[in-house]
């Protein structure tokens, strides 16, 4: 059975699963992720970073922030890795990728997390109607809106620790990874001491006050936008970081 297509989105043509309840209806009616306001802010930010900047997407779904990142920081060199645990996911980013020609993208099919390994991952139906952004790794709990498949294995993918990837240069950084953000930066905790990219995490399915410890550590100051995290240093594009109206946490 056929289950995905191409939508024409302000981003480019972006391959969907038809059968996707959360993105797929927001780009049919509008053109635009149900998060479009975030990832035109990141976009506009990772512009300012310089020539040759480099953003990871981690967790990234059908991959509109790659997408989206991708187009913005392609005429000042700039480079975007792009990390999905789901394979199915992660072809078809691959090939939203392709269809825009984009040369600037690289695709991967990890699980990111805090130390090297394997993780088995639950099969389910990407035939039928089911959240897909919201399949958790771990623990094997999801709320995607299907039950697992019953007589499919768990399938293998590998567990890589961001510093494992031996970044030259990391400017900013997209974690939605639904529940394992902590383990993430556990596993990147030299490449963060070391770049200090500017940040934007989800907390929904994690523990926010942990998550902001872990920044304010590394002396970043720490926003809160609905379920999300927007990190930065303190000097980094003080205007902007005065213009915000989001809450600051100072722990």
């Amino acid at each position: 059975m056929i289950y995905n297509g191409v939508i024409k989105s302000d981003y480019g043509p972006v391959i969907v699963n038809g059968n996707d309840i959360n993105q797929t209806g927001s780009l049919q009616r509008t053109g635009k992720a149900f998060d479009h306001d975030d990832i035109m802010f990141l976009c506009d930010i990772a512009k300012k970073c310089g020539e040759g900047m480099v953003c990871v997407d981690i967790g990234a779904n059908f991959g509109l922030f790659t997408l989206a990142l991708a187009k913005a920081i392609d005429p000042l060199g700039g480079k975007v890795f792009s990390y999905e645990g789901q394979r199915i996911l992660a072809y078809m980013v691959a090939g939203t990728v392709s269809l825009n020609s984009l040369q600037n993208v690289y695709v991967h099919n990890f699980v990111m997390g805090q130390e090297e390994g394997i993780m088995a991952i639950p099969q389910y139906d990407y035939t039928k109607a089911g959240n897909f952004g919201s399949f958790e790794f771990k623990p094997k709990v999801n709320d995607i809106g299907q039950e697992r498949l019953p007589d499919n294995p768990d399938e293998q993918v590998k567990i890589m620790p961001i510093d494992t990837l031996n970044f030259k240069r990391l400017d900013l950084i997209k974690i939605d990874a639904e529940g394992m953000e902590e383990e993430i930066l556990a596993g990147g905790i030299n490449t963060f001491t070391r770049f200090k990219p500017i940040t934007w995490v989800e907390w929904l399915k994690s523990d926010k006050r942990a998550l902001v410890r872990y920044f304010k550590r590394l002396n970043y100051n720490v926003y809160e936008h609905g379920c999300d995290l927007f990190c930065i240093q303190p000097d980094q594009f003080p205007e902007l970081q005065a213009s915000l109206t989001w809450a600051n946490f100072n722990l």
